[in-house]
């Protein structure tokens, strides 16, 4: 990754925790699929996210705009 591609990242991350901590973050249906299919619970994500790393992410979505 270049040090674009991970500042982006970055502010991804910061962007969920943000929503986290303010008690507005939205989890889509596909969202709890994808975390069932891993079996990762709301609980565990939550939980680990101030420890989290970004690994992929799509910046370029219509949600993110």
């Amino acid at each position: 990754t270049t040090s674009r591609e991970s500042s982006d990242m970055t502010v991804t991350l910061d962007a969920v925790r943000e929503l986290v901590t303010a008690g507005t973050v939205r989890i889509s249906e596909h969202g709890y699929d994808e975390l069932s299919d891993d079996g990762i619970s709301v609980r565990d994500l939550l939980s680990g996210l101030n420890s989290a790393t970004v690994i992929e992410d799509y910046p370029a979505t219509e949600r993110r705009k």
